[in-house]
């Protein structure tokens, strides 16, 4: 069954303001913190009143906080199991080592190359392309 309300949600939770590099952004669907460099993925969380608690893996942002240029790409999970999120039919193992058959795909552009800037995305539930708009302010 699939769910648009969750990444609509994950969309809005989107936004800058420093964490990691300590940004942290807002967004339509809550604070999103940049947590943690994994190899060449950043780690961003976002918790949000009504769908509960996300994880997204930013490819190739990980240390990035001067040359955020073209389309960046990675994944989100759902780490709230009672959570309306799409159920893949596929479960993946993230890059901090956590299974889940709750995620999607992340396209992810910077409204400029360096911190601070905000950002716009697409999300998707599972293998479908993002096609979801959400924006994030800094």
């Amino acid at each position: 069954m699939r769910h648009l309300i969750p990444s609509a949600a994950l969309i809005a939770a989107f936004a800058v303001a420093p964490a990691l590099a300590d940004e942290v952004w807002t967004s339509d669907a809550g604070q999103v913190i940049y947590e943690a460099d994994i190899g060449e993925y950043a780690v961003l969380t976002m918790r949000t009143p009504k769908n509960g608690s996300y994880r997204v893996y930013i490819r190739g942002l990980a240390g990035n906080y001067d040359n955020r240029v073209g389309q960046f790409t990675g994944y989100w999970i759902a780490t709230d199991p009672n959570i309306p999120s799409p159920e893949c039919d596929v479960t993946i193992l993230t890059v901090d080592d956590r299974t889940t058959h709750l995620w999607g795909r992340v396209n992810m552009t910077f409204d400029r190359p360096a911190y601070p800037t905000g950002f716009s995305a697409q999300i998707g539930d599972c293998y479908e392309e993002p096609n979801v708009q959400w924006t994030g302010r800094e």
